[in-house]
């Protein structure tokens, strides 16, 4: 104990003549631990420590065997088990000279482990020398690999390494080794370390095939330049179409902005395949200005398909002042045409803190009808009371919906007062919900119908009510009236009431009722109200695992039935078992609709089968049955299949056999697509993020990627209409 004591004396006195002598030029103190002896050359300013030897010196912790500093020079000799540690980052090595002026140095024999907010694991780097330079390290003559083996699987041989912490690894001169076999080289890799980039950073070739494109071999070449300037080049090659050649590049720029320039060619070909797109965005105080176009062309059946889209927004806001625009357009040119457009615009100024004024216009074309839209508009705040004035041309959308039948095209509001009182109080009594008057004057197209308009409204809020018994009412409504010239009017009454009734502990039944009264007759078209009188109703049962429950309604105006939907499931959680199907019956035409079942069974995380089928109970027959089949056939190789088949049509929709091999530190991918006839081989590092693998068809998606069963399978009352056209939902 006496030893350590004088031994630790000996050092405080020692780092003390060593401050004397020349610690005033470093910039922040040194401070040196050793367990064994330390000693101080007065002659030559120099300090030597052994054991255990800790050195800590603003954010940098070194350690080591053996010590020797030099004070005049302000430089550091530490050899033997050396570690050094800074802000987050760890390396070994052999021996360490280091500058504490500088903060510059060589490490001999290094190791270290990096980590990415994107990557999985850990990044394993060696290295014969290492250059320091602040918080940069630059690795020469080294090897990286993400397996954690000894002997790792696979690694790259690089000839230097830049390291940036916790922002990217700069990689020149790199060879993959599978082993020690030679595949592949790149001259530069970028691998970042955070999650700034959400792209694909380490690609290996993928080969494949089909019947499109016949054999194919696709490379990535991701480069990393800086921050703002970064990207990937493609470079593949198919047999029937010859080489393809794109770029997608990320740029920024302090004062212009950030964007994305992108473009991809197959040129030796009768395709004519090019596509492109830029995507840029400005923002700078309180302005915010946004741009993405695209421009494809293909040839397709000796016709030159050709797309183009862009959509540019605006965005200014300041104190009071809100200022937006866009332009939207988009065409298609070949087998069939199209043109889409849209010009918008807003400007909302809050010109007192109670008076605002809001402007608004939008032109609207497509393929040749234009519409055009604009208000102009400003209101008054008092309390709970807003009052406005404003002047409209507000076009039908039903004129750009080629499946709808437009009664009337535009109006005209020349102009339009509108007072509405938030939470009424009459005779100290607090209503709530909202009254509204408005008085306007109006002009309608094509009917050319003129007239002043006189519009009260008293609408109440959602309200619920609930007994000690397990009933709950929830209801609302309201009364409008519309007064016009001519001694025209128009009054409405509708309300809405929901009732919820616990029956049993295991037995529910709700029930909502709609109704709408229209009295009267409107000069316009525009502001036609409709009668509506409908009631719903359903019955359901619970008692864990099994469920059951069924519903109906009726539409009292068309005198028709809502479909009668049965549905039961069994759900054994523990089991991983679920069973389900559901039952449609048309009430009104008295045949059964279709028939939905679910089968899904996952006794653990590598054992999964779902199956599904939809069978028209009328025409007895099947419509379409899906598959998902996923299980390990060994603890290294696992089998997927995703299956659509369209009984009617008597074709697969979707077909996709996947099969992953686990090869530790790396993954190889064989997957078949029976609907494309493709075939494709996928070999990359689990470290670095990678595409998932998988398909898209045209001809739908899996049943199994939606949640709610009636959607699920696509069931609702169109289905129904196609199958007796008297159907009603």
């Amino acid at each position: 104990m006496l030893k350590k004591a004088l031994l630790l004396l000996l050092c405080s006195f020692l780092l003390f003549m060593v401050g004397l002598v020349d610690l005033a030029s470093a910039a922040s103190p040194v401070e040196i631990s050793a367990k064994d002896s330390v000693r101080f050359d007065l002659t030559t300013h120099q300090f030597f420590a052994e054991g255990d030897v800790v050195i800590e010196f603003d954010d940098l912790t070194l350690y080591g065997d053996r010590l020797l500093w030099d004070s005049d020079k302000q430089i550091l000799y530490l050899d033997g088990n050396v570690i050094m540690e800074q802000s987050e980052e760890r390396f070994y090595g052999d021996s360490l000279v280091y500058n504490v002026e500088t903060s510059q140095g060589t490490f001999e024999q290094v190791y270290s482990e990096f980590s990415g907010e994107n990557i999985n694991g850990l990044i394993f780097v060696f290295g014969d020398q290492m250059h320091i330079d602040g918080d940069d390290f630059h690795i020469v003559q080294g090897k990286v690999s993400t397996c954690d083996l000894s002997t790792p699987h696979y690694h790259l041989a690089i000839k230097s390494i830049q390291v940036y912490p916790g922002e990217k690894m700069i990689i020149r001169g790199v060879t993959y080794y599978e082993g020690k076999i030679p595949l592949f080289y790149w001259p530069y890799l970028a691998i970042p370390l955070d999650n700034r980039f959400d792209v694909d950073y380490f690609n290996l070739p993928e080969v494949g095939y089909s019947a499109k494109d016949g054999y194919y071999i696709k490379n990535r070449y991701n480069y990393f330049i800086t921050q703002n300037a970064n990207g990937t080049i493609f470079y593949d090659y198919y047999t029937k179409h010859g080489f393809g050649l794109g770029l997608n590049h990320n740029y920024g720029h302090r004062s212009l902005g950030k964007g994305n320039f992108a473009f991809y060619s197959i040129p030796a070909t009768h395709r004519q395949y090019f596509s492109t797109q830029l995507n840029h965005e400005y923002e700078q105080d309180n302005l915010k200005l946004t741009t993405k176009n695209a421009y494809y062309q293909e040839l397709v059946d000796d016709i030159l398909e050709v797309k183009r889209k862009t959509q540019t927004s605006l965005y200014y806001r300041r104190e009071g002042l809100t200022v937006t625009g866009s332009v939207n357009y988009e065409d298609e040119i070949g087998s069939s045409e199209s043109r889409d457009m849209t010009l918008a615009g807003s400007w909302n100024q809050k010109i007192t803190p109670n008076l605002d004024l809001n402007l608004r216009g939008s032109v609207t074309a497509k393929d040749d009808e234009r519409v055009i839209n604009q208000l102009a508009e400003t209101a008054y705040r008092l309390n709970n009371h807003t009052f406005s004035l404003s002047f409209q041309q507000q076009y039908n959308p039903d004129i750009l919906d080629p499946e709808a039948t437009a009664s009337w095209r535009s109006v005209n509001k020349l102009p339009e007062f509108t007072w509405r009182w938030q939470n009424p109080t009459f005779n100290g009594q607090r209503f709530p919900g909202r009254f509204e008057l408005g008085v306007g004057r109006y002009l309608e197209y094509p009917s050319l119908v003129v007239s002043w308009r006189v519009a009260p409204k008293l609408e109440l809020s959602s309200r619920t009510w609930r007994s000690d018994f397990g009933t709950t009412l929830t209801y609302s409504g309201g009364l409008a009236g519309y007064f016009y010239d001519y001694d025209l009017s128009q009054q409405v009454a509708h309300g809405r009431i929901s009732l919820v009734q616990s029956l049993t502990p295991n037995l529910r039944f709700s029930s909502t009722y709609n109704r709408q009264v229209v009295f009267g007759e409107t000069l316009f078209r525009f502001d036609q109200q409709n009668p509506r009188h409908t009631l719903t109703g359903q019955l359901s049962y619970t008692n864990r695992p099994f469920t059951a429950s069924i519903r109906t309604g009726y539409n009292f105006e068309l005198e028709r039935f809502d479909s009668l939907v049965k549905q039961v499931s069994w759900n054994n959680y523990n089991a991983g078992l679920n069973l389900s199907a559901t039952m449609y019956y048309n009430l009104n035409t008295k045949q059964f609709g279709n028939l939905v079942t679910m089968f899904n069974y996952r006794p653990h995380e590598r054992f999964n089968i779902r199956l599904g089928s939809r069978y028209q109970l009328n025409n007895q027959r099947f419509e379409r049955v899906d598959s998902q089949l996923s299980f390990d056939l060994t603890e290294k190789i696992a089998v997927k299949y995703d299956m659509i088949y369209d009984m009617i049509k008597q074709k697969f929709t979707r077909g996709e056999l996947t099969v992953t091999i686990d090869l530790h530190c790396r993954e190889l991918s064989l997957a078949y697509n029976q609907v494309r006839e493709e075939f494709r081989v996928k070999y990359s590092l689990n470290a670095f993020p990678k595409l998932p693998l998988g398909f898209s068809s045209t001809d739908g998606i899996s049943l199994f990627e939606l949640t709610d069963l009636q959607e699920l399978l696509g069931i609702d009352s169109d289905d129904d209409d196609e199958e007796d056209d008297d159907d009603y939902d």
